[in-house]
């Protein structure tokens, strides 16, 4: 558009910036990886024990003591599984190159890691969703495969233009808390 003398109008009024480019280097430890693991797993298998809880006492008032024991010692056991095969995946050696400091650098264009095991771009169309999960941002690529980046890791004063850079690609998280404010 332009006004009469053929002057372009103020590109300012009116326009949407894009934010600049967020660059940070990033280390995810295995505390923070277990955490966030716990954090799915708990997620995921809330229902869980309410469900063995109801039929162990259906059992019990049925006559099946046995079945019952063994539903609430089931009950019991739901959470020192999940713990201890969290902690092992966390701690196995295949886990070391999650651990390894990564430099993040998230654009309008996409986002560029780089890490000692190697380099790579990801195209915006590729994160289907994002959100924060016990202090560490997740982004969802290609179905159930995620980053995880600590969310401290974002320099506070970069967190609002990352939130923006996010948000423009892959829509709002499902969560107001996203860490990022």
């Amino acid at each position: 558009m332009s006004s009469g003398d053929n002057t372009p109008v103020d590109a300012a009024v009116g326009a949407h910036s894009d934010p600049p480019p967020v660059e940070f280097e990033s280390v995810l430890t295995p505390r923070g990886y277990r955490g966030v693991m716990l954090h799915l797993a708990a997620r995921t298998l809330r229902f869980a024990p309410a469900l063995v809880a109801i039929a162990g006492m259906v059992a019990y008032g049925t006559g099946a003591r046995t079945a019952g024991f063994t539903l609430f010692a089931t009950l019991l056991a739901i959470p020192l599984v999940v713990w201890g095969y969290v902690s092992w995946l966390a701690n196995s050696p295949s886990a070391t190159p999650l651990y390894a400091p990564v430099t993040w650098r998230f654009s309008k264009e996409g986002i560029r890691y780089s890490s000692a095991e190697g380099d790579g771009e990801i195209e915006w169309q590729a994160v289907s969703r994002w959100r924060a999960v016990v202090d560490h941002l997740m982004l969802y690529v290609t179905g159930s495969n995620y980053l995880l980046i600590p969310i401290d890791a974002v320099p506070a004063e970069r967190r609002a233009d990352l939130r923006a850079l996010l948000v423009a690609a892959a829509g709002e998280p499902r969560r107001r808390d996203d860490g990022l404010r």
